[in-house]
């Protein structure tokens, strides 16, 4: 098991393979992604559309992939009460604006409810961290 699997099972996120039929684009595995934490009882279904949305917007604001094939989309969210997440591998890389003009094949997206800064800063940095050593171990 990976160190951001690890990490992911720490923090309660479900881990999932993304289906190459939504890894077209950003927004398409975005939406795979939230609509399955709906399905898991973490995100009301009406919430769904405005939860995609905003993340769209937060990708606008700058992009969330870190190079070496990750991503690690994140927003705070009115449709949470505590941080989620869920970690997604995709055998096709997904087309991201990247540092370094690789596809994605590593997804963690975040959502934190506004009224918990300091969780969200801790779980956005346990992640981009366990994210960069499973890229060093698999330089080495």
């Amino acid at each position: 098991m990976s160190a951001v699997e690890q990490l992911a099972a720490s923090l309660g996120f479900s881990v999932v393979i993304l289906p190459d039929t939504v890894a077209d684009s950003v927004q398409s595995a975005i939406r795979f992604l939230v609509e399955r934490l709906s399905e898991d009882g973490l995100i009301l279904p009406q919430a769904v559309n405005e939860v995609v949305s905003n993340v769209m917007k937060r990708e606008r604001l700058g992009p969330t992939a870190l190079g070496g094939g990750v991503a690690l989309p994140h927003m705070i969210s009115t449709a949470v009460n505590r941080v989620i997440g869920i970690l997604a591998h995709c055998s096709s890389p997904v087309p991201w604006e990247s540092p370094d003009g690789q596809g994605i094949r590593t997804i963690c997206l975040i959502l934190s409810p506004i009224d918990r800064p300091g969780d969200y800063m801790r779980a956005l940095e346990k992640v981009a961290r366990a994210m960069k050593q499973d890229r060093a171990d698999d330089r080495n």
